[in-house]
């Protein structure tokens, strides 16, 4: 192999001694061809024993089988034969270098190279690379851990970061998470630890040191009183944003979801009610008088009646969460597509007599509808959409002040409604105690929709790999895999265009008035 000098493939010291051995080998993938090239090594015996300077001699001749290549279906094995030395000194032994050899395991420094490059540059994972390579999973991640421990070492952030983005993730089963703090405007992971509480933000704070906290102006977060609790401890300078976008969601989990689940289960038992006064009714008509039993079988049909008009309601209530937590704007949106959706198949085969393809269908048209009959039917869900809807609103004001006295008018009207919608008054609360928060996010207009697109980056990255055990490994690959694409995000553009359609907006609604 001296034709590779100075060049990747370049093996120092090795001899081939002899012509290679083609075999085939079937594995899970296919036929593999085994290509083994055999040599020695013809390094000189050392001069004199590293710890006692004694003579040392041959003691015995040795094999090793090293992985050097994979091209294809081809599998390229070095067989390297080396020696064992002995000391006539102190009698400890040595083995003959082999300078190629990878440390710890049994390939070549070549093969390191082609993993460390496919790894980098092609989005494969460590099994689907160690099936290409013909080689097993566990020197893949080890490589792949090791290359990575050596690019990021102790996962610090490499530059200030003047808005942050903190949330929670789901890590394992059983309810166990883990903290992500994201820098809003690249996109990168700054920080990640098992644990969803106050302590795991006082670690990020020691771990990333008070020079660089002082350079943070926000923190974008979720309805977490714990994350809150470790911000204002230690750093009263930073402006908390809560995001809107959870504001809205704890207002459809705590309100309308839960209306919608008391309105179904009273409907459930109402229905079981019915039913067994029914058959209460049927046993008491045996052996009744006729009148007595004229009676009893219409009292058995007005039952009967109510437990279809129950039925109804309960069935339209089934699985309309989707419904109630929209907006009209959105519900409206979602049909104008359906009905596009539902003209193009008619075109392309009602309307030629085709039959519809496998896996084709028509998409639901009437989502408003539905929601208008659910409102219809249901006072307390009615309402609470009417402040749902005034909610949102009050969150778009680009005013610190109008948002601040919108959301003051809003509490004050939702809590002349809380003897009736009893939820309403531990969301006010929240609110009012949140205040601030909200506001503050007028001036720093960020959100925690960055981190959500990472959350679903974690998700993927765990679905490709049917999960981890190891915890430092799954976060070298979350750090990596965060600075691949780095963002570009600016407060002042964010500010701009939130005018602009605010402006539009209000245009459109003073023409339509």
């Amino acid at each position: 192999m001296d034709q590779y000098t100075n060049s990747i493939l370049h093996l120092p010291d090795f001899l081939v001694t002899g012509p290679a051995t083609i075999k085939g080998k079937e594995t899970e993938s296919g036929l593999v061809i085994v290509e083994t090239i055999h040599g020695r090594m013809t390094s000189p015996l050392p001069a004199c024993c590293p710890h006692c300077q004694a003579k040392m001699h041959v003691n015995q001749h040795l094999d090793i089988l090293l992985h050097h290549l994979s091209l294809g279906n081809r599998k390229i094995i070095l067989e390297v034969g080396y020696e064992q030395y002995l000391c006539t000194g102190c009698h400890r032994t040595c083995c003959q270098p082999i300078p190629f050899k990878q440390p710890g395991h049994f390939a070549t420094t070549c093969f390191q190279s082609m993993v460390e490059g496919f790894l980098s540059h092609a989005d494969m994972t460590v099994k689907g690379l160690a099936t290409a390579l013909h080689t097993n999973r566990k020197l893949v991640r080890e490589i792949d851990k090791s290359m990575l421990q050596g690019k990021y070492g102790q996962m610090l952030p490499t530059h200030y970061s003047a808005h942050l983005c903190v949330d929670e993730f789901s890590l394992h089963k059983g309810h166990r998470y883990a903290t992500v703090v994201l820098d809003w405007q690249t996109g990168e992971i700054l920080f990640l630890e098992e644990g969803n509480g106050e302590r795991q933000l006082l670690h990020f704070f020691g771990k990333v040191g008070h020079a660089w906290m002082a350079r943070v102006r926000s923190i974008s977060m979720d309805m977490n009183a714990q994350y809150c609790k470790a911000v204002k401890s230690l750093y009263p300078h930073i402006h908390i944003v809560y995001d809107a976008f959870h504001i809205v969601k704890n207002f459809n989990e705590r309100i309308l979801t839960e209306l919608r689940r008391l309105e179904q289960n009273r409907l459930r038992e109402g229905i079981a009610q019915c039913k067994a006064r029914c058959a209460r009714l049927r046993k008491a008509c045996n052996g009744a008088p006729p009148e007595r039993k004229q009676a009893l079988l219409a009292e058995i049909a007005e039952l009967r009646l109510s437990i279809q008009e129950a039925g109804r309601k309960y069935a339209s209530l089934k699985g309309s969460r989707y419904v109630i937590t929209s907006s009209r704007k959105a519900l409206m949106k979602k049909d104008g597509i359906a009905r596009e959706h539902n003209r193009e198949l008619a075109d392309k085969y009602e309307g030629k007599g085709l039959p519809m393809p496998e896996g084709e269908h028509k998409w639901s048209i009437r989502n408003e509808r539905r929601l208008e009959e659910i409102l219809g039917e249901d006072q307390d869900l009615n309402l609470a959409f009417f402040l749902g809807d005034q909610l949102k609103a009050g969150l778009e004001s680009t005013d610190g002040q109008s948002m601040r006295d919108g959301l003051e008018q809003w509490l004050r009207l939702s809590g002349s409604y809380v003897a009736q919608i009893p939820m309403l008054g531990a969301f006010n609360k929240m609110i009012r105690s949140r205040m601030d928060g909200i506001v503050s996010r007028v001036r720093f207009p960020v959100s925690n929709g960055p981190l959500e697109g990472t959350n679903n980056m974690i998700k993927t990255v765990r679905r490709q790999a049917y999960g981890y055990r190891d915890t430092e490994y799954f976060f070298l690959k979350l750090w990596d895999r965060s600075r691949r694409n780095p963002k570009h995000r600016s407060l002042d553009q964010v500010i701009e265009k939130r005018k602009m359609l605010n402006a539009k907006e209000q245009k459109s609604h003073k023409k339509i008035s």
